[in-house]
């Protein structure tokens, strides 16, 4: 494989629309309990939410923002921008760091970090761009062009197209989700916590018998992935604001491409009940049982009853409160009987995903 680096990426401008995600903030601060999120993530989504507010979206994935913190793939080597937009504590952070002697020490460490960060990164890229199973995805599917815009930071080269790491590992499940689902023969797809996109822009890329596709996610989360989206199929994306006050969410009586962009409080307002295939990757081991059991009953009434499957993926189980044990997924699926297995992970094969699928 090639490590030169051809003028293929396609650039996309990402634009902004505060409007849009101060109707979704105000809407979220009005909606029930049992759509908030884990605490874990409550800090990171307000500090996220300031970071848009004031720095946009053009750089979400680069180092310099914490907008993408656990949904994204930024690299994290400078602390003080969790301090910048943290409120009181934050401000009084920023002041002790910004003493003059302590600031150019401190400014001393950063550069060190990055350094470290950047090799890391050189690391990651070659052993990436030598991986067996990597290559064999490359040459099994068609990638787009523009997978590593905004700021991304993590990637490798193959065929002289910069190739986005989190874009790849995506593909490495939708390749084992391929095996053991109706993808190929799908038109309506709805993914619950889809983080800002990545896997919706594989699947329509790899995938265009698929032209209707409904995405669920909390702010901001849910605005960064509609502005992604947005832009790279431009009007196809339904914003969450059209759809805002709609009582009778549906797609359009046709074929055109349509992604719409809602809010978990929105889902009683779907008027769809055909949905070929359904989709969760590495959110419900971490939502609340309540939460779980409200998506999983809602995922049952809208999948197709003639032809539909759903696929849930769960990383590795781990001894922390803040995560289920990942066989909790079908707990609230009554009569469903999933297949399971366990597939390693694409850059770290060490690192299993438990993957449950169903199929009628």
């Amino acid at each position: 494989m090639s490590n030169q680096i051809g003028n293929n990426e396609k650039i996309l401008k990402i634009s902004n629309n505060h409007r849009n995600l101060k109707y979704m903030l105000n809407d979220y601060s009005k909606a029930s309990k049992l759509f908030r999120p884990a605490d874990h993530w409550i800090k990171k989504s307000k500090r996220s939410s300031r970071e848009i507010k004031k720095y946009g979206l053009s750089d979400f994935r680069s180092w310099s923002t914490l907008i993408g913190d656990s949904f994204a793939d930024n690299s994290y080597v400078d602390i003080t921008n969790m301090f910048r937009s943290s409120g009181l504590k934050g401000k009084l952070a920023m002041a002790c760091i910004n003493i003059p002697l302590i600031k150019r020490i401190f400014q001393l460490q950063v550069n060190l970090t990055k350094g470290y960060a950047k090799n890391l990164l050189k690391a990651r890229r070659k052993y990436t761009e030598q991986n067996i199973r990597a290559i064999e995805l490359i040459n099994k599917y068609s990638i787009p062009n523009n997978t590593v815009n905004c700021g991304c930071q993590q990637y490798a080269i193959f065929n002289n197209k910069k190739i986005s790491l989190l874009y790849l590992e995506a593909l490495n499940t939708i390749d084992y989700i391929k095996e053991s689902s109706n993808l190929n023969d799908s038109y309506s797809y709805l993914e619950i916590g889809g983080g800002f996109g990545v896997n919706i822009h594989l699947i329509q890329n790899i995938f265009p018998n698929i032209r209707k596709f409904i995405f669920i996610e909390i702010p901001p989360t849910l605005y960064v992935a509609n502005q992604y989206l947005k832009s790279i199929f431009g009007d196809s994306v339904v914003d969450y604001e059209k759809n805002r006050t709609n009582k009778n969410i549906k797609f359009k009586n046709n074929s055109d491409l349509e992604i719409l962009c809602i809010a978990p409080w929105q889902i009683d307002n779907l008027n769809v009940s055909n949905i070929n295939h359904i989709h969760n990757a590495n959110s419900f081991v971490e939502v609340p049982e309540e939460q779980l059991k409200f998506y999983s009953e809602s995922i049952r009434k809208f999948l197709s009853k003639q032809n539909g499957s759903i696929s849930l993926v769960s990383f590795e189980d781990v001894n922390s409160k803040l995560f289920h044990n990942s066989t909790i997924l079908t707990k609230y699926f009554g009569d469903y009987n999933f297949d399971y297995s366990v597939k390693s992970k694409l850059i770290f094969e060490d690192n299993k995903y438990y993957y449950y699928f169903f199929n009628r």
